[in-house]
C-alpha cells in the first residue's frame, strides 16, 4: 500500500512490487541494487520495508519475549504514522489474543486432530448414498 501511494507521482516504481516482497536473502545482485536504490529514493517505502523485515524477524524468532517485541514494534509503527502500516497494526492488535497463544504454544502440532478428521472424512465417503446417520459410525 505504501508503494501504491508513491506511484501517484511519476511512475518510477513500476514493476518493483516483487523486489519489495521477496525475502532479502533471495534477491539477485541486480535486484538487491534495485532495492537499495528504491529504499534510498523513497524514505517512506524504506521505513515500511524495514518494519516489514523486523516484523518477519519477530515471528521467525519466536522467543519468550516475542510478545513484548511485537508490542514495541507496534508502538514504533504508530509513531511513524504510515497509514497502511497503521491499518496493519490495528489488525494485529485486534488479533493479539490469538497471536499471544501462537507464541505460547509454538511447539504444539495438530497431527492427531488431522488424523481424526481424515477418519471422519473416510467414513462419510464410505457412507455416501445412504440416507440414515447410522452408516457414519466408525
Amino acid at each position: 500500500m505504501v508503494r501504491k501511494e508513491n506511484t501517484k507521482k511519476p511512475n518510477y516504481l513500476k514493476d518493483t512490487v516483487f523486489t519489495l516482497l521477496y525475502n532479502k536473502k533471495n534477491l539477485s545482485p541486480k535486484k538487491m541494487m534495485e532495492l537499495n536504490t528504491l529504499l534510498m529514493t523513497y524514505p517512506t517505502i524504506g521505513k515500511a520495508y524495514s518494519f516489514k523485515e523486523s516484523f518477519i524477524d519477530i515471528f521467525n524468532e519466536c522467543a519468550k519475549d516475542s510478545v513484548e517485541k511485537l508490542d514495541l514494534w507496534c508502538e514504533m509503527v504508530e509513531q511513524s504514522a504510515i497509514k497502511p502500516m497503521l491499518n496493519f497494526v490495528a489488525m494485529i492488535k485486534s488479533h493479539m489474543y490469538g497471536i499471544k497463544q501462537l507464541f505460547a504454544m509454538r511447539d504444539v502440532n495438530n497431527g492427531v486432530l488431522e488424523g481424526l478428521n481424515s477418519q471422519i472424512q473416510l467414513a462419510k465417503r464410505r457412507a455416501g448414498g445412504f440416507v440414515n446417520t447410522k452408516t457414519l459410525s466408525i
